[in-house]
């Protein structure tokens, strides 16, 4: 969900009514204004309380969604040297578009996972739009089951990178590829570093 657009919308909403105080709207159209007004502030109000929950809840263990560029999205898959029949994996996906992209290739089998609510439907909906055959779950993915993973994909905080780490050098096979966006792994094996105007990727294996 764009918090932005509903701004916007808000703002215009607000300069139409002025408009229309000047040239005398009548006043079923004022309602209608009004009434489109105080739904996307109610919308608002309960994405941000929303928000705040979360992070409250969640404390050390929050990680913000922060979508990736698809120009970076294309390098990670490049670089993650993804085969036919690879099992893929996004941990904390956001709105899927790195397994949306990798389900293109043949006879992979590709899963996102992401724990916030609205994320996971935006994810869900632009997986059908883009007739992608991954799988977008809502869920911890520190409890998901990644022992079959070929290709991990991350981009996630300091914190989150470790707790994901321990659960790859227990989990995973040896022959797993992760490529991350931006922050490092302390213990697995870096194999390649790429920078990408301000971003840096990573491919480690264990």
């Amino acid at each position: 969900m764009n918090l932005v657009i509903f701004l916007y919308i808000n703002i215009i909403l607000v300069f139409v009514a002025i408009f229309g105080l000047i040239f005398g709207f009548n006043t079923i159209t004022f309602v209608v204004i009004f009434g489109l007004m105080a739904v996307i502030t109610a919308v608002l109000f309960v994405y941000l309380s929303y928000f705040f929950f979360s992070l409250i809840k969640e404390n050390k263990n929050f990680v913000p969604y922060v979508p990736t560029s698809m120009k970076i999205v294309l390098e990670m898959i490049k670089m993650a040297s993804i085969k036919e029949g690879d099992n893929v994996y996004d941990m904390g996906c956001g709105d899927g578009r790195l397994v949306t992209e990798a389900s293109y290739i043949k006879n992979t089998k590709c899963i996102g996972i992401e724990w916030k609510v609205d994320v996971v439907l935006t994810a869900k909906i632009r997986n059908f739009f883009k007739r992608s055959k991954a799988v977008i779950r809502r869920g911890d993915m520190y409890k998901q089951d990644i022992s079959d993973a070929d290709v991990i994909f991350t981009y996630l905080l300091p914190h989150a990178m470790d707790r994901l780490e321990n659960k790859i050098l227990e989990e995973c096979k040896d022959s797993v590829i992760i490529v991350s966006h931006g922050f490092t792994f302390k213990n697995l094996k870096l194999q390649e570093e790429k920078q990408i105007g301000k971003v840096t990727i990573r491919r480690y294996s264990k």
